[in-house]
């Protein structure tokens, strides 16, 4: 329903030929009968075709409807929409100018892919994992909504490179929607007895080889190169260069470049982690290859000995 919604004002302010828009939609279709009929109902492990789908249609209209509105910003129009809501015997009339009509949009479509995210089919995720994303997409959702400001300033809209350079970040952002990832990795405690000691094969088997830190290298360097990295460098752009200043831009540039550097550390910090795990796991390995080689060497010492031993014996017995 909201990406219909969308598609049909972008008809209204540039025509019925974007109608088309709503082919993308069958993707939606196709893939919820792939769920359920091959998937059995479960998700797929990596990527979300539904957000892929929803987002390939409700994008394009967005940029029509904010080319649009800065459109009437450069010209200093006000075109306001007038639109009635029968509700029963009541007839509501909702009156939204197109500033507020975009807008009221894209924060409804954050909404929906938190939400939609939350009803999905959590697939391997556990709770506190999925917890966690919808936790990150919260955050995320905040600085999108926030980066359209700079188009609150003339200096900013004059430029349309700038203008499509915004727009292009601003999508190539959403698609972080669409990757199901997260760093959180559950360390479940229980109190074991010694007859439930797990073995040293039982312990390999069970823990992955740095799985985690692997898991939270690719988070990180999403988030850098997909969301705080290009915000960080547009608004750098629009502060230096088209000297838009405002309280929101300030706060959100220093957001991103804080978060920059966090990320870095922790990138530094995990890729340190990931080397010692592997440098122990070698160790481990060598340590079991070297207990296998002194078994078999005593192995062959009580061996060689039982043989001795039996020659002995059977000396003895023909020499009496």
């Amino acid at each position: 329903m909201h990406a219909m919604l969308v598609i049909w004002r972008a008809t209204v302010v540039k025509g019925r030929l974007y109608w088309v828009l709503t082919s993308t939609l069958a993707g939606l279709i196709i893939e919820m009968i792939i769920v359920i009929m091959v998937n059995k109902g479960e998700e797929w492990k990596w990527f979300c075709p539904s957000v892929f789908f929803y987002l390939a249609s409700v994008v394009p209209s967005l940029w029509l409807l904010e080319l649009n509105r800065i459109d009437q910003l450069r010209a200093g129009l006000k075109n306001v929409t007038t639109t009635s809501v029968k509700l029963g015997q009541m007839e509501l009339s909702l009156e939204l100018s197109e500033q507020e009509w975009v807008l009221l949009i894209e924060q409804a479509m954050m909404v929906l892919l938190i939400v939609g995210r939350w009803l999905l089919p959590k697939g391997e995720l556990t709770r506190a994992q999925l917890s966690q994303l919808l936790l990150v997409y919260l955050a995320l959702a905040a600085d999108m909504i926030d980066f359209f400001t700079i188009f609150g300033e003339k200096g900013a809209i004059g430029d349309q490179i700038f203008v499509y350079a915004i727009l292009s970040g601003w999508s190539w952002s959403l698609m972080q929607f669409t990757i199901v990832l997260t760093a959180t990795k559950s360390r479940r405690m229980r109190i074991v007895t010694p007859e439930e000691q797990p073995t040293a094969d039982a312990e390999e088997k069970e823990a992955p080889a740095c799985g985690c830190c692997e898991t939270e290298l690719w988070s990180i360097l999403m988030t850098t190169f997909m969301q705080d990295g290009p915000y960080f460098v547009l608004r750098m752009v629009a502060l230096a260069y088209y000297r838009v200043f405002s309280y929101s831009i300030l706060f959100f540039t220093c957001k991103n470049g804080m978060i920059l550097m966090l990320q870095f550390y922790r990138l530094v910090v995990t890729s340190v982690e990931m080397r010692q795990k592997k440098k122990e796991e070698e160790e481990r390995r060598k340590l079991k290859g070297l207990g296998s080689c002194e078994t078999l060497r005593k192995l062959s010492l009580v061996g060689d000995k039982y043989i001795r031993d039996r020659s002995n014996d059977s000396g003895n017995s023909s020499v009496g």
